[in-house]
């Protein structure tokens, strides 16, 4: 258990040295995937909360798997009109197609969970 620690003052061997650049290399490593997770969460966030309220009522009904006709009728809205939130939900989070649209709503619905 020892031999896993830096012992203060006492010079690592070469064969220590390797693992102790390797154990550096894999924590920055992941430490830069974390931030980049960070980041990419944050820009979700950011484009989500650039939609308007009506907007995230179509977007939460696409999200429990509602077709447009459903989500036009439980918001009492003309086809039509869901048909151009959608497009405007697909343009302000800079997606473009619907299969695009539900990854991003998952990985939105990740970040809301860490």
């Amino acid at each position: 258990m020892r031999d896993q620690f830096i012992v203060k003052g006492r010079q690592p061997g070469p064969r220590r040295a390797r693992e102790l650049r390797e154990a550096i290399s894999l924590a920055m490593h992941k430490s830069n995937d974390l931030h980049s997770t960070r980041v990419q969460r944050n820009a979700i966030h950011e484009k989500m909360t650039s939609l308007t309220e009506q907007e995230r009522q179509v977007l939460k009904l696409f999200a429990k798997g509602d077709l447009n006709k459903q989500v036009a009728m439980a918001l009492n809205v003309s086809q039509r009109t869901v048909e151009r939130r959608r497009q405007q939900i697909m343009i302000k989070l800079g997606v473009e197609s619907f299969a695009e649209l539900v990854r991003l709503i998952v990985e939105s619905e990740e970040r809301r969970e860490d």
